[in-house]
This record gives C-alpha cells, structure tokens and sequence, in this order.
C-alpha cells in the first residue's frame, strides 16, 4: 500500500463487520460506507454500539469478523507504518478526552500535533515551548484564548471538552470522529459543546462521524443519520428524513434522545 493521502479524506466502508467482547456482541453484521466528504451522525440508546463503531472506523479497535476497508484496501492487512499514515490523517474526541490535567492547556493541545512530528521536534517541544501562535489560535476558536498556559485542571468540564476539540483539530484531520463528546455535561453546556464542535469540525475537517444524543442539534448540520440498535444497523437515511416517529421507534423503551 502507498502512503494514504492527506488532501482528501478516504473512503471508509464496513463490510459484514462484527465486534465481540468475550461473550458479549457489541456489533454484528455492520455493513457502511462513508464516503468522501459525508457528514454522518451516528445515533442509538446506551450501549447500541455507538463508540465500538467510531472505534473501529478510527482504526482504534480490531473487529472480530468482517473487514473495516480505508480505499478498498483492508485494515487487516496493513502494516503498522500504514496504520501510522491512516491515523495522522484522524482527528479524536472521546468520551474519556484523555487529557493531562497536570499540564497547561497548551501542551494538552500542542499533543495534537505529535503525530505528524518528527522525534527530534518531539523532543524539542518536551524543553521548549512550541508552536504558541498556532495553539493560540485554535484556543481562540474555541474561546479560550486566555487560558493558553493555565492548568487544564482548573478548567470545567465544558471547558475541558473545548481543549480536547482544539486538539482534535490542530492538525487539520481529513476526518473528525467524535464519540459521544458531551455525554458528561449538563444538557446547556452540552448543547453549546456540540454545536462548537460541528462548526469546527466544518471549517477544518472534510469528513465527519460523530455519536451523540442530541438529533435536534446534528441534525440541521449534517448529510447522514445512521441507527444502532443491540449492535445492529437499523437505519441509514439522509439527515432531512429522520422524523419524530423514526426516532421514536429507534429509542423506544430509551430516554436518551434529546
């Protein structure tokens, strides 16, 4: 395989993809395809298998049956250099954000430029500090700008979720994936986040997947709603489609939709 391209985000697709945890199956029989430039919200009650699905489209995870395909090509059969090239191209958040609450707010989202980095500038970075003006600028996007060097710890959880977008989307990803960012917050502060985080992923990346419970809010923003429901696809239409009673029939028995 040649080095993936960065100009332009691959095609992803799912072929008959299955996703067991021991005795307990998180996804079976997952056929999708997200092509070029889609935006595609992903939606389902707890435990559906939201994140197991961003999980192995952002090559974090291995499935236990089926092929996960970047370009017509398999995962499967990618050294660990291809998937080093597939993972620069990603941009993150996850529910977990995985922030360093000891370090600034610059150096959580100067991380987000590590991959692409060579080990000398890696190191470089570790004594000094680097590339201020482009963090800065990102923080600013996110309305933070005046809490560059502070403490992420100090930060509140919404504040937390911004650094982790900021740092998501540094490097300007090909593809943004989102699994489930504001599952942790107030329903204002989640609100806010999420429609933050689609106008950014908007300006800087060309393809986007994200999981969330909030339709009313994706849902003007983006091309694709797709279903989960006890690890299976039960719906995949365009955005404009998806009416209270399909949303309905998704979360019956559920109180997540919002």
């Amino acid at each position: 395989m040649t080095e993936l391209v960065s100009e332009q985000a691959p095609v992803l697709e799912l072929s008959e993809v299955g996703k067991s945890f021991g005795e307990f199956k998180a996804l079976s029989a997952i056929n999708l395809k997200v092509s070029l430039g889609e935006r595609v919200a992903v939606l389902g009650p707890s435990g559906s298998g939201k994140s197991t699905l961003i999980k192995l489209l952002a090559a974090s995870l291995e499935p236990s049956c089926g092929q996960v395909l970047v370009e017509g090509q398999d995962m499967a059969t990618w050294s660990r250099r291809e998937l080093r090239s597939y993972r620069r191209q990603l941009g993150l958040v996850e529910q977990s954000l995985d922030l360093v609450p000891q370090l600034s707010l610059h150096r959580n989202v100067v991380a987000g430029l590590l991959s692409k980095w060579s080990p000398w500038r890696i190191m470089l970075s570790l004594l000094w500090t680097t590339d201020k003006q482009e963090v800065a600028q990102m923080l600013e996007e996110v309305g933070l700008a005046s809490r560059q060097f502070d403490p992420t710890h100090t930060l509140s959880g919404g504040e937390k979720q911004r650094v982790a977008i900021a740092r998501a989307l540094i490097h300007r990803p090909t593809i943004l994936f989102a699994d489930e960012p504001t599952s942790s917050l107030d329903p204002a502060t989640a609100q806010t986040v999420m429609k933050l985080l689609i106008e950014e992923g908007q300006r800087h990346a060309q393809s986007m997947v994200l999981s969330t419970h909030w339709v009313s809010v994706v849902q003007p923003h983006v091309d694709r709603i797709i279903g989960l429901r006890e690890g299976r696809l039960v719906l995949d239409v365009p955005a404009h489609e998806v009416t209270d009673s399909v949303l309905d029939e998704l979360y019956a028995g559920h109180q997540e939709r919002r």
